[in-house]
Order: C-alpha cells, then structure tokens, then sequence
C-alpha cells in the first residue's frame, strides 16, 4: 500500500435521511435558510472562478429541494400517498431530481410550475452531460476540452436562472397556494449571492404581507 493511504475501509450510511420541515422542529426554519443562503453563495464563488461543475452540482440540489418541498405538500393529502412505493419514498425527501420532475409531471396543477418542469428537465439532461461526460471520448463525443469547459459554463449559467425562475413560482405558491400565508425557506432573499431580487411578498409593510399572518418557512 502507498505511504499516506489510508487502510480504513469507506464507511457509508446505508440509512436515506427524511427531509425536515420547518414545523417538525425548532430551528429548523433558521438553518434551512442559512444552509441555502451559504450554498447560493458558493455557487457564485465557484461560477466566477470558473468552477463550474461545483456550480451545477449545488444548483441541483437547491432546485431539487424546492421541488422536494412541493411534492411532500402535494402528497400530505393525497388519497394514494401510502399505498403507493414511489410516493411514500416521496415523502420521506433526498430523491434525485429527475424523479422529482416526474412525480411532479403527474401530481402538479399549477401552470407556471409544469411550465417550469419542463425547462428543468432540458437542464438536467445538460447537466448530466456535463457532469457524467467530462473526462469521456467516444465516436460522437470528441469536444476538446475548451469546448466542454465552456458547455459546462453555458449550463452553470442556465442553471442559475432555472434556480431563480423556480424560486420565483415557489415563493408564490408557498404564500398564495392554498388561502394560508408561509413563508418560502428562501424567503426574503436566500438567493441573493445569485442576484435574485428579495421577496416581495416579505417586504415590510407590503400589502400582501398585511393581510395575513406569516406561517413557519418550508
């Protein structure tokens, strides 16, 4: 064995954490705030050091986590949510993001949502291949690596501004979605490191904010 390795066998846990919400415990709300408002700002630091596989890797998982919240909404009533496998995995959180978009595809009413899966799936899918293929050559992938660093720069990019358009549907959905008024876990303005604007709905002495009283962030 080379000097330096370690002979310690890789320890995984083979237990899926369950996604908290902002209700189940105190300061759940606060953290989930800070840890997404951090990872917006790593985004930005890595986006503009040219880091951009950091960059999409962590857009993913922030868009994953917006729509993760939506799904366990979605199914906290629905009439099939225990008896079927694919929906009770939904509940518990951590699912990858195309599983999400699918469940979504099926589950979700609201228009400028579906709009939005559609236009995440089309990233996704550069995603992956930025992600996945890299390092790869084959018969039809030949790109030098100039030219698959900037697709990775053109996908981080695009990935920030499907971010910000799915945060944009869920801070109205989080706020005007069923007659009650919460706050969106990224509310007032956790993405604000990505230039997303702060919300207008959390604005002090906004009219929307007046009428109703503010519900635990999720």
């Amino acid at each position: 064995m080379k000097e330096g390795r370690s002979s310690q066998p890789l320890v995984t846990n083979s237990v899926k954490p369950k996604r908290i919400s902002a209700s189940s415990a105190p300061g759940v709300g606060a953290a989930r705030f800070n840890l997404l408002w951090k990872t917006a700002e790593r985004i930005a630091m890595a986006n503009s050091a040219g880091y951009y596989l950091e960059a999409t890797t962590l857009i993913e998982s922030l868009v994953a986590d917006r729509l993760e919240k939506r799904v366990q909404f979605l199914l906290a009533d629905h009439a099939e949510a225990e008896s079927k496998k694919v929906f009770r995995e939904a509940r518990k959180g951590f699912a990858e993001l195309g599983t999400l978009t699918k469940l979504l595809s099926t589950l979700e009413k609201d228009e400028a949502l579906r709009a939005s899966l559609v236009v995440i799936d089309e990233w996704r899918r550069g995603r992956n291949k930025v992600i996945h293929q890299m390092a790869k050559l084959g018969d039809t992938v030949r790109d030098t690596w100039d030219e698959r660093l900037a697709n990775a720069r053109k996908v981080a990019a695009r990935g920030i501004s499907v971010l910000c358009e799915v945060d944009l549907v869920d801070r109205r959905l989080s706020h005007d979605g069923r007659g009650v008024q919460f706050a969106s876990a990224t509310c007032p303005n956790a993405l604000e490191p990505l230039g997303q604007a702060p919300c207008d709905w959390c604005a002090p002495g906004s009219a929307a904010r007046a009428r109703s009283t503010v519900r635990p962030r999720r």
